[in-house]
């Protein structure tokens, strides 16, 4: 086995380790059945821990992802448009990502347990607060999971100019990038818990299958 083919393995075993934890831990995300504001505040507060854990996974998670998919990207020949424009693609998608995950995972928390006893005249600030928050939490996970699904898309583009397997999994990647990206342009997927959940789960399945083309030295230079 040649340095590269090394490379590619351990490149595949990161992005097969992220994928599968990104889903489970996705799964996890906490929600809140409260809808009273001191409530809402309470919970938030409460589960602010747990919060920050699971949204920091997530940032750990994708950024190991990303690192695995630079491996696929480089397999797949970063000198040529399609796999070059699903790296940069994947790197925004991730970076939005992120800043959503801070917003819901870390301010939003933190600005919860600064009011343990909701003044009446505070709420009207309050409530404005949260929903800019939300606002923008759905405007940077949108742009991240449509820039995912352009990644898959393009990636997926270069696949179907293989054979076999490999433009198999080019036909699919379609299909899923399609869905992520059409659905949340369309607005018939919405990024609540569920509709992350389902982003990550299908983002995941696709990623899972390049990894396992990587490990098994199917996925060649053309």
């Amino acid at each position: 086995m040649d340095r590269a083919d090394t490379e590619t393995r351990i490149y595949g075993g990161l992005l097969l380790g992220a994928a599968l934890l990104s889903a489970f831990t996705a799964a996890h995300h906490p929600t809140t059945a409260v809808h009273a504001l001191p409530a809402v505040l309470a919970s938030l507060a409460a589960q602010a821990g747990l919060i920050a854990g699971i949204h920091g996974a997530l940032l750990l998670i994708f950024v190991v992802e990303l690192v695995g998919f630079y491996g696929f990207a480089r397999r797949l020949g970063l000198a040529r448009p399609l796999p070059a424009a699903g790296m940069i693609l994947l790197g925004l998608g991730t970076a939005a990502m992120v800043g959503a995950a801070a917003i819901n995972g870390f301010a939003v928390p933190a600005f919860a347990a600064r009011y343990p006893n909701l003044q009446p005249g505070d709420a009207p600030a309050v409530v404005a607060m949260l929903r800019m928050s939300w606002a923008l939490n759905q405007a940077l996970a949108s742009i991240g999971a449509v820039a995912w699904g352009g990644a898959l898309l393009a990636w997926s583009a270069e696949l179907t100019l293989r054979r076999g397997l490999l433009r198999a999994m080019g036909i699919g990647g379609i299909a899923i990038g399609a869905v992520i990206a059409g659905g949340i342009a369309s607005a018939a997927i919405r990024l609540d818990v569920g509709g992350f959940i389902l982003v990550t789960a299908l983002m995941s399945a696709w990623a899972a299958g390049a990894a396992l083309l990587m490990l098994s030295g199917r996925l060649v230079p053309r």
